[in-house]
């Protein structure tokens, strides 16, 4: 039976319950927080959590000293600065478990893309009336399928003719929007 190493959960699912279950579960976790969330300094008092790592050059990771609290909860805090300038912080319950911080975020990043492109930036699947489980397993496999079609295409033609890149350094538009036409 496989099992689950752990969760890396973005900022949207966070807070003092949700935080609490996982380490009475002693389910493993690496969160990623908001900037504003605070978090305990070493003598007294908090600070909003981009307060410790605005000073990062690009590409360095730092860990905070310590566990510290948040949420009422004793926690690593480590954080980066990404390539694309934007800091990047995350909790965890056990220091070693913080490794390779911008890989883990790109494996994120993959999720939520896909999670966008058979939601509203492609195809809609929320907008089903299916609720019968079966249906919903084929409509699925039918997405999967699709999905995979549109990415290769949007690879392709990525290839044939670039997709510009945004003065924020994005691209206009997805892989997925690119095959999707």
């Amino acid at each position: 039976m496989e099992k689950i190493d752990g969760y890396l959960v973005d900022r949207e699912f966070i807070g003092t319950e949700f935080v609490l279950y996982l380490i009475k579960n002693e389910i493993k976790f690496k969160i990623r927080i908001k900037h504003d969330t605070r978090v305990a300094r070493r003598r007294n008092g908090t600070a909003p959590a981009r307060n410790f790592f605005r000073n990062l050059a690009r590409g360095e990771v730092i860990q905070l000293r310590g566990q510290r609290v948040v949420w009422g909860q004793k926690l690593s805090v480590t954080g980066t600065r990404l390539m694309s300038g934007e800091s990047l912080i995350i909790l965890s319950p056990d220091a070693s478990r913080v490794t390779a911080i911008p890989g883990d975020d790109k494996r994120r990043w993959e999720i939520e893309t896909l999670f966008k492109g058979l939601k509203s930036q492609g195809f809609d699947f929320e907008a089903t009336h299916l609720t019968e489980l079966d249906r919903i397993e084929t409509l699925l496999a039918l997405l999967a399928i699709a999905f995979c079609w549109a990415h290769l295409l949007g690879e392709w033609l990525h290839e044939q003719k670039p997709i510009p890149i945004k003065s924020h350094c994005r691209p206009a538009i997805s892989i997925i929007r690119y095959g999707l036409g």
